[in-house]
């Protein structure tokens, strides 16, 4: 597949809008960040990126030294070396930005709109507290409100408005 240059074939305004993906800053982060592991992949080597990234899934040094086929030596002296930190440095950040904040950072983030909102707009204050509520379950305790009678049959037999 051959790639092609937008900029020769895209009139300008196109190329200039700033809500197309490409364009964004997170889409850009993201293409810096592959071209980046994909140049540390191709300077530290086949055999040194296999064992980064089989590190980085959570695999043992035992167990990678199985997978392709070396000492488990080699495996802990690879994972030393600047370039198999440097390839697992951009493979954790570069997974941490395709996952996403994490619930801690959401919150933390409804905190501060709700600190810096307060004096100046309450009531934006106010929903981020709700949404920080919401997410917490805050509000949403279920109680169990179902209630159950038991009539002894033998004290309290049946009259005729049961029937």
């Amino acid at each position: 597949m051959q790639l092609v240059e937008a900029q020769n074939y895209l009139p300008p305004e196109i190329l200039l809008d700033e809500y197309h993906p490409a364009n964004q800053q997170y889409f850009q982060n993201l293409k810096t960040l592959e071209k980046a592991l994909v140049a540390a992949s191709q300077d530290a080597g086949a055999k040194y990126t296999a064992i980064a990234k089989l590190h980085h899934r959570g695999m043992r040094n035992k167990d990678i030294a199985e997978e392709i086929q070396c000492h488990a030596q080699t495996v802990g002296k690879a994972l030393k070396s600047a370039k198999v930190k440097k390839i697992n440095t951009l493979l954790f950040y570069l997974a941490s930005l395709r996952d996403g904040p994490n619930l801690d950072q959401r919150k933390r983030t409804l905190w501060e709109i709700a600190v810096d909102s307060k004096e100046l707009d309450p009531k934006t204050s106010i929903a981020a507290l709700q949404e920080m509520n919401r997410m917490d379950g805050v509000g949403k305790e279920k109680h169990d409100t179902k209630i159950e009678v038991t009539i002894n049959q033998a004290l309290m037999p049946r009259g005729d408005l049961d029937k």
